[in-house]
């Protein structure tokens, strides 16, 4: 088997602020042959960053906003020609027991999550049942979780991982996107909690591990040059937080930011 593998790094970004550390990335991988058939695509640009709290963890993710450009399309039906969306979880009628495919079906913004169990959880619901950031699911765990967002969290109940797919808004066909980011909270060890990202044909795009801050937030974002991303597995630590008893790394989610989801061709 032959393999052509080319690495740029001439676009590499650094910036340091207080404990908030943002690093950008620019690998090209370029006709790279893979087994059963798969491809990389093209240019990939990566963005880490960690801070104690959200307003030290900002400028990274202000940054890969800009880097996916276009305005924020919010619920607007799709397939749109540039531009991004985002959640944040935050919003009143987000339900605590969370339904993968509301943010396909109920709220238009083409993004589905799964994992096995198919159960998820939202923080801080309104009306409340007195749950704060997961304290009526795990209370220790709980402790260590801030927001990057305020006020809501979520996480996968009963397994530590869970998958992203995207859909056209409004519509629900297959999509892709050029790129997905996110803020993990509490990622307390190194080289544990991660992200695949996967082609439409099920091969892995690119695998990147998500920078540790204890009892504060990290980000983790990935672009390629164009839209490629049909899923994104994300492996959250150790423990799912509904795992109440023995040690471990518990990790949960806020903000999703991608680009605009397109046509799978």
């Amino acid at each position: 088997q032959t393999q052509h593998h080319k690495n740029n790094r001439d676009s590499t970004e650094m910036a340091k602020t207080s404990a908030a550390l943002m690093t950008i990335a620019v690998l090209a991988a370029l006709g790279l042959a893979q087994a059963g058939g798969c491809v990389r695509f093209n240019q990939r640009l990566v963005l880490h960053g960690t801070g104690r709290n959200a307003n030290e963890l900002a400028p990274t993710v202000d940054r890969y906003r800009e880097l996916l450009g276009g305005q924020n399309n919010g619920n607007e039906h799709g397939p749109l020609a540039d531009g991004q969306r985002s959640i944040d979880w935050d919003a009143d009628v987000v339900p605590f027991k969370f339904p993968g495919d509301f943010f396909k079906v109920t709220v238009t913004r083409g993004l589905e999550v799964f994992n096995r169990d198919n159960k998820f959880r939202v923080s801080n619901p309104v009306p409340s049942n007195g749950d704060d950031r997961f304290s009526s699911i795990n209370h220790d765990a709980a402790k260590d979780f801030i927001t990057f967002s305020p006020k809501r969290l979520f996480a996968p109940l009963r397994e530590n991982r869970v998958t992203i797919k995207f859909s056209i808004p409004g519509k629900g066909d297959a999509a892709v996107v050029a790129g997905f980011g996110a803020v993990y909270v509490d990622v307390d060890k190194s080289h544990v909690t991660e992200a695949i990202y996967y082609d439409k044909n099920g091969c892995v795009l690119t695998r990147e591990v998500v920078d540790a801050e204890k009892d504060g937030l990290s980000f983790l974002g990935v672009i390629f040059d164009e839209a490629v991303i049909a899923k994104v597995e994300l492996v959250l630590g150790q423990r799912p937080i509904g795992q109440r008893h023995g040690r471990g790394d518990f990790v949960v989610l806020d903000d999703f930011l991608y680009k605009e989801p397109q046509i799978a061709h």
